[in-house]
């Protein structure tokens, strides 16, 4: 008997030691998330948590506890319930009209826009064929040579055919490096289709640079420096454009530019006028940082807003919710994509495809993230939206020394006004 009460004994302490362990725990974590201003969805929870160790009454929590497993019970009963998407459609944030604004902004009249030249380009050719050309059993350690180092069209015939049958491409690229300005029209940022200009540039840049490895062979150097200043001036067109990818891939065909450049200067046999060229070229390649700013953060925000809005949906009446399906707003051209565009990065696709046709289980997992988000995330998704121009503004001001933004501050106030009604689709 005396050892059953030392047991029970025993149990109690236990207990309580572990029910003071938990308070402790959901107290620090009440408080560090009153530190780092958690949403007030996530400190309620905790709070309720918290009263419920402490001033419900002993014969209360029972009900508190069985409450929680229902509630959990009927959460997981919803998720696999069919979806009822009837009238709901993906929200978009005033994507037209920003999108209209910029793309007005950063205009070129048609015969000083290089991209016009792009576009008639990317009609004639298909950008896939620019890779590896119709050498499709071309071994990796072939093209490693021929894109590498230089080469003579006596040791890879089948490339030198190639190469000739779409000269006419390769002059073209040359005459749009005489073109100063560039700028591609500024599309809707999950529209996959209309980032076929990237693909396109990153391809014809390979292109060039295995068509100058071919003239530094052969000693074709006029060719070569005319095919360096074209990949250079690819480059500064991509500078122009709005957007952080662009930018990355206009510093990744300069670099093959400026390894192509290096070669020659080095191993090679060059004369005045060849140096001359080169010295000519490399001035123009200037960045004025703060113009490029503005556009890279622009684009970048309203590609952030969009990203951030598209994890909720609106129905025709102006109600909004949390999306059940966030990639849907992605799914609607992204499966002619895949099927109609080869990819060299087996990882990229498969991110794709996972968006494109996800399973079964793959939609309510998405389902479920509803329920994480609704603690974690704005009701309304402008509310979202001027969120992240809060925390984005804290970026913008470390680009100024003064730690002020270099960009001006719009009317938020002129800015919501003018966007009414709201909700946009």
């Amino acid at each position: 008997m005396a050892e059953e009460k030392r047991g029970k004994k025993s149990r109690g302490i236990i207990r309580r030691i572990l029910r003071w362990i938990s308070l402790g725990l959901l107290t620090i974590l009440l408080i560090l998330s009153l530190v780092f201003q958690t949403p007030w969805k996530v400190v309620a929870l905790l709070f309720i948590f918290i009263a419920a160790c402490t001033v419900l009454p002993g014969r209360l929590r029972r009900w508190f506890w069985l409450g929680v497993g229902a509630v959990v019970i009927a959460l997981i009963i919803w998720i696999f319930l069919p979806d009822d998407n009837e009238g709901w459609q993906p929200y978009r944030y005033n994507f037209e009209k920003e999108l209209q604004k910029l793309d007005t902004q950063y205009s070129i009249p048609p015969e000083r826009n290089a991209a016009t030249i792009y576009n008639r380009l990317m009609e004639r050719y298909d950008a896939n064929d620019y890779y590896i050309f119709d050498l499709v059993d071309l071994d990796p350690n072939t093209f490693n040579n021929i894109f590498r180092n230089p080469w003579r069209s006596t040791d890879y015939p089948d490339v030198a055919d190639s190469l000739a049958h779409i000269r006419g491409a390769i002059g073209t690229l040359v005459e749009i490096s005489k073109t100063e300005q560039c700028m591609f029209p500024i599309c809707d940022p999950f529209n996959f289709k209309s980032h076929d200009k990237n693909a396109a540039l990153r391809r014809w840049a390979r292109l060039l640079v295995i068509a100058i490895n071919n003239d530094i062979a052969e000693a074709r150097m006029d060719n070569a420096v005319q095919k360096i200043s074209a990949n250079l001036q690819m480059a500064k067109h991509l500078y122009q454009q709005p957007g952080t990818i662009n930018f990355l891939n206009g510093m990744s065909i300069e670099k093959l530019a400026i390894q192509r450049m290096n070669k020659i200067i080095v191993e090679n046999d060059v004369v005045d006028s060849h140096i001359n060229m080169i010295g000519k070229t490399l001035p123009e390649i200037k960045n004025e940082w703060s113009t490029v700013f503005n556009k890279i953060f622009e684009f970048d925000t309203l590609f952030a807003k969009t990203r951030l809005t598209m994890h909720y949906e609106v129905n025709r009446k102006g109600r909004t919710r949390l999306s059940r399906d966030p990639l849907a707003v992605l799914r609607s051209n992204l499966s002619d994509v895949l099927q109609n565009t080869e990819y060299d990065n087996d990882q990229f696709k498969a991110q794709l495809e996972y968006i494109a046709y996800p399973s079964y289980f793959q939609k309510k997992r998405m389902k479920a993230k509803t329920i994480l988000q609704w603690f974690v995330m704005p009701s309304d998704p402008e509310d979202a939206a001027e969120i992240l121009d809060e925390y984005l503004e804290r970026y913008e001001a470390m680009t100024d020394p003064n730690g002020t933004s270099i960009r001006p501050k719009p009317d938020k106030d002129a800015e919501k006004q003018a966007s009414e009604p709201k909700r946009l689709l």
